[in-house]
C-alpha cells in the first residue's frame, strides 16, 4: 500500500515505477497529489520514472529497456529517457507511434546521471582481506611449529 511506502527509507538515485498510473492519484486540498509516485519521492529516492495513465505491457518494456541502456551509458535520466523514446518511436513504425503509448512517461525528482556502482567493486577488497588472513594463518601456524630457545634444554656431558 502507497501509506507503507512512506515509511520506508530509500538513498535510490532512481526507482522505476512502470505500471499504470503510478504518478496519478488522488488530490487532497492543501496536500497535492497523493500518488505512488510521491510515495517513493517522500520515502527518499532521488528521482523516479512513473506514467500519467495506463500503459501497454510491451511498449513499456522496449522504453524502459532502453533507458535503463541510456542510463548506463551515462546519460542525466531525462535525456535518457528522451532518447529511449524517440529510439522507440523510430524502431517500432507508425503502429506505435501515437502518444498514447510512450508520452505517457515522466521523470520526476532529480536528473543527473545515474553513479552505477560496478558488480565487481567488492572483488579487490574481499581479495586483499582473503591474503591477510592468509598470512595470519600462516604466521600463527609457523610460530607455533617451531621450537622456542628458551624452552630448548642444553645438555653437558
Amino acid at each position: 500500500y502507497t501509506s507503507e511506502i512512506y515509511n520506508l527509507r530509500s538513498n535510490a538515485e532512481v526507482i522505476i515505477l512502470s505500471a499504470c498510473e503510478t504518478g496519478t492519484g488522488k488530490l487532497y486540498e492543501g496536500e497535492g497529489i497523493a500518488s505512488l509516485a510521491r510515495a517513493f519521492s517522500y520515502a527518499g529516492a532521488a528521482s523516479l520514472v512513473a506514467t500519467r495513465w495506463n500503459v501497454n505491457d510491451r511498449t513499456t518494456k522496449d522504453i524502459i529497456n532502453n533507458f535503463l541502456v541510456n542510463l548506463k551509458e551515462g546519460l542525466p535520466k531525462h535525456k535518457a529517457l528522451h532518447q529511449s523514446i524517440n529510439n522507440f518511436i523510430e524502431t517500432t513504425g507508425q503502429s506505435y507511434a501515437h502518444p498514447f503509448y510512450w508520452s505517457s512517461f515522466m521523470i520526476i525528482g532529480d536528473v543527473a546521471p545515474v553513479h552505477l556502482r560496478s558488480a565487481t567493486n567488492w572483488i579487490l577488497p574481499v581479495a586483499g582481506l582473503v591474503v591477510l588472513l592468509l598470512l595470519i594463518v600462516i604466521y600463527l601456524g609457523r610460530r607455533n611449529f617451531m621450537p622456542h630457545k628458551s624452552s630448548q634444554k642444553e645438555t653437558h656431558s
